[in-house]
């Protein structure tokens, strides 16, 4: 599980490193909020599921 998550963060940092070359500064941190805002969406949206799984295993 954690070699997962050193290839992902290793595949993320390479890419935005080319965008910042390529495309600018601007586009790195446009990017970093939009999956700053999915990132949220998924924790709203996995707080609720589990909320109301245990409303219904009581």
């Amino acid at each position: 599980m954690s070699i997962a998550y050193g290839i992902g963060g290793t595949c993320g940092g390479l890419f935005m490193s080319w965008c910042w070359e390529r495309l600018g500064p601007g586009s790195v941190y446009g990017a970093g909020i939009v999956l700053a805002v999915l990132a949220a969406g998924a924790a709203g949206l996995f707080w609720r599921w589990e909320s109301q799984a245990a409303r219904v295993s009581r």
